[in-house]
């Protein structure tokens, strides 16, 4: 929160704990503990397809996964036989990665 990020910095630089917020942004770097992208269709929504924790490197892989995440969106032969890695299940996939907790993956 911007609030726990204020009071880190107060800590190291005091002067700014108090100063006036001007703007505010977020980094997206989302990374799952296994360092495997997600890649799954939401667990309560089959139609949802999810592609994420690319971390810092997703950009290189960008254009493979995002064929990917096309042709599974629109199942096409991409998820007949998904790579349980990158399953929303998998368990080190689960709630401390930035997915959370969502249970496991519907059938369908």
């Amino acid at each position: 929160s911007i609030a726990a990020a204020r009071a880190a910095g107060g800590l190291r630089f005091p002067a700014i704990a108090n100063a006036p917020i001007v703007e505010s942004r977020a980094c997206q770097h989302e990374r799952t503990k296994s360092g495997h992208y997600v890649l799954d269709h939401h667990p309560r929504n089959r139609r949802a397809f999810i592609a994420g924790g690319g971390s810092g490197h997703g950009y290189k892989q960008g254009p493979a996964v995002g064929e990917f995440a096309a042709r599974a969106a629109l199942n096409i032969d991409a998820m007949k036989a998904p790579d349980r890695r990158f399953a929303i299940s998998k368990r080190d996939n689960g709630p401390e990665s930035p997915m959370g907790d969502m249970g496991a993956p519907t059938q369908g």
